[in-house]
């Protein structure tokens, strides 16, 4: 009954979102607030987000502070745990629970730090979601601007629930992308 209520809670939740994205939300570059934004699918239809972020911050800098998963550039609101189960330096297994109103997703992600590629990435381990996977990459320009390429896809277990979560989780994707910016100028 409980799974029934969560599902039930989510489609309330999110449907009045259904209809923000264009049809074609998969190919369409969008540019807010000079980021520019590109929505995606991977091999299996999980649909993502491919950005590129201006930035004033120092590569070094940007990468210690997104591998600080306490620091504000790694604030999300909807973050109801976040939890370090294991921690070598360069690999880290944490746990996470995101709250959408009433339904919660609790999910395990393995993080790998690539100090020389200036790379960052993530997979899902376990959880709540079929699919969770990306990174964070440092990308030096001949401009001599510094831009943080981010690259992620995401989708739930339940397929009856993709069609309706797209558009949020761009949606949020989106407003994520704009605080990180600011967090990283």
């Amino acid at each position: 009954m409980h799974t029934f209520l969560r599902i039930i809670i989510l489609l309330l939740t999110v449907s009045g979102f259904a209809g923000e994205v264009p049809d074609n939300w998969e190919t369409q570059p969008v540019s807010e607030e000079s980021i520019c934004i590109e929505y995606v699918e991977n091999d299996n239809g999980a649909p993502g987000i491919l950005a590129h972020l201006p930035v004033g911050l120092d590569a070094e800098t940007i990468m210690r502070r997104l591998w600080d998963p306490y620091d504000n550039a790694n604030r999300v609101d909807k973050l109801k745990k976040r939890e370090i189960e294991q921690d070598t330096g360069t690999t880290r297994v944490i746990n996470y629970c995101i709250q959408v109103l009433w339904a919660r997703f609790e999910y395990r992600v393995f993080w790998h730090f690539f100090e020389e590629e200036q790379l960052i990435t993530w997979r899902l381990i376990d959880g709540d979601l079929e699919i969770l996977d990306g990174r964070w990459k440092v990308l030096d320009r001949a401009e001599g601007k510094t831009y943080l390429e981010h690259l992620a896809y995401a989708r739930p277990k339940l397929s009856l629930l993709n069609s309706f979560l797209k558009p949020l989780y761009l949606k949020e994707m989106k407003k994520l992308l704009i605080e990180k910016q600011r967090c990283l100028q």
